[in-house]
């Protein structure tokens, strides 16, 4: 009797451990991608540029854009390419942030009294990398997980400054890109 117990107790048991390794098995690959989102949504980042994107002014222009940054694999650079469409006389590019109506710059992508204006945009507005030694305003002498915690906070932004709009023709909140 025993001997046709055993061999039954041994394949449930066997079964037991399948499907519980099974299980382990998925839950880990459902964790790793997961991860692998998170990490994606903390490294790369966007903003859609419009006149309506800041929340210190709105303005009436067809001008537009977009920007994308990308933390690099040191963790201490970041990428950043900005393109416009319809943009005329572009004086200033920065990153910044806005806390009861007062803009701050935290780093400055292009400043025009320095490098140029730059006249009719369509296409690439300003493309580089910037690092914590870059930073300016409340940023100055801090990290670059300091910025990136402000991003993923909601509180920056990027302002396209013009003669015609010197408090920001376009703009728009950045954000933490979505993965396809």
């Amino acid at each position: 009797m025993v001997n046709r117990i055993l061999p039954t107790l041994l394949m449930g048991l066997f079964a037991t451990l399948l499907i519980s390794s099974a299980g382990q098995m998925i839950s880990s690959i459902e964790r790793n991608y997961a991860m692998a989102q998170s990490e994606t949504q903390r490294t790369s980042f966007n903003a859609d540029l419009t006149g309506q994107g800041l929340p210190i002014i709105q303005t009436n222009t067809n001008a537009s854009g977009e920007a994308t940054l990308k933390l690099l694999g040191d963790g201490n650079t970041m990428s950043y390419d900005i393109n416009a469409t319809n943009l005329d006389r572009a004086e200033s590019v920065a990153i910044g942030s806005t806390t009861g109506g007062r803009w701050t710059d935290l780093v400055v992508l292009h400043y025009g009294p320095a490098m140029g204006t730059l006249d009719n945009v369509n296409g690439t507005l300003a493309k580089g990398n910037f690092t914590s030694s870059d930073f300016t305003g409340t940023l100055q002498g801090k990290q670059m997980s300091d910025l990136l915690k402000m991003i993923l906070d909601g509180i920056v932004y990027i302002r396209v400054q013009t003669p015609v709009q010197p408090l920001g023709e376009i703009g728009g909140k950045i954000s933490a890109a979505i993965p396809p």
